[in-house]
């Protein structure tokens, strides 16, 4: 039975999906947007410096937006394993503190057995080194995420770059078992 309670409830969880799904959309358009953002785009912060100094010395095709708190790196992937996915979308929010290494929304599970939903996720988090796989209540989905802290040691930019790649490279050898979860 609905109530205005549970109408407003299913409104809002509607809507925090589909804000996962734009967040996953925004990420994959501005790692395929041209080229002349990463060229107008200035880092703001020592962090970001060193992160795109060593994308651009390592000769990385990457798309950075300043457009909010952090700057972003943005980053694609072809996949060889995972059935389903064109690309995959990698970004590195970074800011004076860390870098957090994230994707979007990988895969919506159903919620109708949320006992199997953990169970896999924690079955593929134990197979994994570094980088998580975390289910959203609030979002209702399944993103990769790792958190790396700044230290100003000249090699963050090199961290953060094997991070983005460990990254795609997990989710490649993960998404069909996540994927099942759908």
């Amino acid at each position: 039975m609905y109530t205005e309670g549970n109408k407003s409830r299913k409104g809002c969880i509607a809507l925090k999906r589909a804000m996962g799904w734009i967040f996953s959309l925004a990420l994959l358009l501005l790692c395929l947007a041209p080229a002349a953002l990463a060229e107008t785009a200035e880092p703001r912060y020592d962090a970001s410096r060193e992160v795109a100094a060593y994308l651009t010395e390592a000769g990385r095709n990457y798309r950075l937006d300043i457009s909010t708190d952090d700057d972003a790196f943005l980053m694609t992937y072809s996949p060889s394993e995972a059935e389903g996915l064109e690309t995959i979308a990698v970004g590195a929010f970074v800011n004076e503190e860390q870098a957090t290494v994230m994707t979007g929304a990988l895969v919506t599970p159903d919620a109708s057995d949320m006992l199997k939903v953990y169970q896999t996720l924690e079955a593929v988090n134990e197979s994994t080194s570094f980088v998580r796989f975390v289910y959203s209540a609030s979002d209702g989905d399944i993103t990769a995420r790792v958190e790396l802290p700044y230290v100003n040691d000249g090699n963050f930019g090199k961290v953060v770059e094997r991070y983005v790649y460990i990254t795609a490279l997990t989710v490649d050898q993960n998404y069909n078992e996540l994927a099942a979860l759908a």
